[in-house]
């Protein structure tokens, strides 16, 4: 910029947007988000600021005064500050579930406080329904941009809960696009679906994995967001940040590193709790997920990328390691040892004779193969795949 006075005219200009976001909180169900990177407005109740050496400010709030409870139907919520159930699954000493973000190595958050990421540029749009049909080849008609999708369905069942675990990995991503790794829990209709989505992204340019949950109440429509950008989840741990980044990453032919996802729901509460390696994250209350209220009557393991088609072709936008699937072990995407909760509150492992299979959108993009040998890493699957190639146009 030249010129003292357009100096002054811009400076004016980013103040009075500044003062005008702050008093509009809410557009669609949505809290505004203000992407001035590190001068991004300061979250309410918050009593300390960490950096990370990436660039990430995280605002440890206080639990109490988390964006959640603006919610209008959480304004009287009592925090519950842990499940009413056995929490299991994971064995401190194994190396690969340590779950490091960046910002933990320059302080801690207070007891009594959440950390929350100040600024979350994801790219990432909010995502639509991925498709119920097991036929593959679903949405190649569809006019762009969308998202192509490679992932193990189980249907037909009543569901209270899920859990796998995720090799993690960093995907090469192009043009603003994003690629995912996650389990989608789903249950009702239309613009009644309520849907929790966890797991791992790489979105646009940031050129970091990160942790991620999203979920929406009326089909994808006007509710939900990414992490704690609107009211909703709850979250009680002062450990992990949501959006945060997470390494390091697996290596090809190399060192594995695997996250633990398990999302189970309270069978007093009703509330759906999100445990993450060893750390019970917090839970989405059953007010704001009425389709949910019961149970879930789908669950999906597997991945997602946004195609823009730029330049009239496939994204080459990466899907899990970026390798396809019958590269197998440390070179394509893992998601291993899934299981789901059914309504006696058992962990099944055994998915035979269920409505249970593979969906792939594009195979020649990105695909999927399950797998069951009756081996320590149970039912698995293997996705992903590099996008744009000849076979892939």
């Amino acid at each position: 910029m030249v010129g003292g006075d357009y100096k002054i005219k811009f400076t004016f200009s980013l103040f009075a947007i500044i003062v005008v976001c702050t008093h509009c909180k809410f557009v669609h169900g949505r809290r505004l988000a203000i992407r001035t990177n590190k001068d991004m407005i300061m979250h309410e109740g918050t009593v300390k600021t960490i950096e990370s050496d990436d660039g990430d400010v995280i605002d440890c709030v206080e639990i109490n005064k988390q964006p959640a409870l603006n919610h209008p139907l959480l304004r009287n919520h009592s925090i519950q500050m842990k499940p009413n159930f056995q929490s299991s699954g994971l064995s401190a000493n194994n190396k690969n579930q340590v779950i490091y973000q960046s910002w933990h190595k320059n302080g801690e958050c207070p007891k009594g406080t959440i950390p929350i990421v100040r600024t979350q540029n994801f790219s990432c749009p909010p995502p639509s329904q991925p498709p119920i049909t097991q036929a593959n080849h679903a949405f190649e008609n569809q006019a762009p941009p969308l998202f192509e999708y490679a992932y193990a369905n189980l249907t037909r069942e009543n569901f209270v809960g899920t859990q796998a675990y995720f090799n993690v990995w960093h995907p090469q991503t192009l043009n603003d696009e994003c690629s995912k790794a996650q389990i989608w829990m789903l249950g009702g209709f239309d613009r009644d679906l309520n849907a929790i989505e966890i797991g791992w992204m790489v979105s646009g340019d940031d050129d970091r994995t990160r942790l991620f949950i999203y979920w929406t109440s009326d089909g994808y429509q006007k509710t939900g967001c990414y992490n704690l950008q609107c009211p909703g989840f709850v979250q009680i741990d002062d450990v992990l940040a949501l959006g945060g980044s997470v390494e390091p990453v697996s290596i090809y032919k190399g060192q594995q590193r695997e996250i633990q996802f398990i999302v189970k729901k309270d069978q007093i509460t009703q509330n759906w709790w999100l445990k993450v390696g060893d750390r019970i994250i917090g839970y989405w209350p059953h007010p704001i997920m009425t389709g949910l209220y019961y149970c879930s009557t789908e669950i999906k393991w597997g991945g997602a990328v946004l195609n823009k088609n730029v330049g009239n072709h496939h994204t080459a936008t990466q899907m899990g390691s970026g390798h396809f699937p019958e590269e197998g072990f440390g070179k394509a995407s893992l998601i291993r040892n899934l299981g789901f909760y059914n309504e006696s509150y058992n962990l099944i492992t055994n998915f035979k004779g269920l409505y249970f299979g593979p969906v792939a959108t594009r195979p020649s993009c990105y695909d999927v193969i399950l797998e069951d040998h009756g081996d320590a890493y149970g039912t698995h699957l293997y996705f992903g795949g590099s996008g744009f190639s000849m076979d892939c146009l």
